[in-house]
């Protein structure tokens, strides 16, 4: 029996239907869907209830507070956050720096909504620092401060085994903020070195020479390297499945296709010819 692919093509079309949910049918094509939806997904946040957790001695400036409070709760409750992010996560391409290179989200603190249904900019933004459990607040900063090494020796004084799987043996030279900004305008990667003089790898990752984020790129090639392998083992395995399938018995070839990802990546594949649905193990 001869067995067609098409896993990966539908997966493909499946990130374009995610994309145009988010940004709109577009005119033209997507480049690489399956990176762009991975890009998108790296920059948001899932909503769920997380964990708040301040760190030692910050105090919220008091102009903020009713809305930092605000913001609190709806980290605290699982609800959407998007109207406190930027404007630019509605761009397509738009590349979160400071997310890319060290994984940390910034949210405005206006009071005011505002009638695309952000609330209003503001001059100070608090810096925040997510995991799949809780949300660890580095304090509020202002617009210079993307490139400020406070903001991972706040983590290092206050949660450090979250950056341990960043850690490296040796000691590189510190690097001021001034030098920050000139490697990232580069599109370059560099260590963090805090006051003791443990270093990490950027815990964002980083970004490719073309300034895209290394986490999403390896995201999508792992995804599509499964997908490969997942359609391998289907058609060294194709007569068990088969077996399973009574309407398709008799076909003299069949299409493997995609129907659908879970919230875990798991792929639910079809029997193109029969719709049979199946995933694997």
């Amino acid at each position: 029996m001869e067995v067609f692919n098409e896993v990966v093509s539908d997966y493909q079309k499946l990130c374009v239907n995610k994309l145009d949910d988010v940004f709109g049918p577009r005119n033209e094509n997507y480049e690489d869907p399956i990176y762009e939806y991975f890009r998108l997904q790296n920059r948001m946040i899932d909503v769920k209830p997380r964990v708040v957790k301040e760190a030692k001695g910050f105090v919220c400036d008091s102009g903020f507070q009713m809305v930092y409070t605000e913001l609190l709760r709806c980290i605290a409750e699982g609800e959407d956050l998007r109207r406190f992010r930027s404007r630019l996560i509605k761009v397509l391409s738009y590349d979160d720096d400071m997310l890319s290179h060290w994984g940390i989200h910034h949210f405005h603190l206006g009071s005011k909504m505002e009638r695309d249904g952000f609330v209003k900019r503001t001059g100070k933004l608090a810096f925040i620092f997510f995991s799949d459990q809780d949300a660890l607040v580095l304090g509020i900063y202002d617009h210079t401060s993307w490139c400020d090494v406070d903001l991972i020796q706040v983590i290092h004084d206050n949660w450090p085994d979250r950056l341990t799987e960043f850690k490296i043996c040796g000691q590189d030279k510190p690097l001021t903020q001034e030098n920050y900004k000139t490697l990232r305008s580069k599109n370059m990667n560099s260590t963090v070195v805090v006051d003791d003089g443990t270093t990490y790898l950027s815990p964002g990752m980083g970004v490719t020479t073309n300034g895209v984020s290394i986490k999403a790129s390896i995201t999508r090639d792992v995804l599509v390297n499964r997908l490969d392998v997942d359609f391998l083992n289907i058609k060294n395995n194709i007569d068990q499945l088969v077996s399973a399938c009574d309407s398709a018995k008799h076909l003299s070839s069949i299409t493997i296709g995609v129907l659908e990802c879970k919230a875990d990546f798991s792929p639910v594949y079809v029997i193109k010819e029969t719709g049979f649905r199946f995933q694997l193990s």
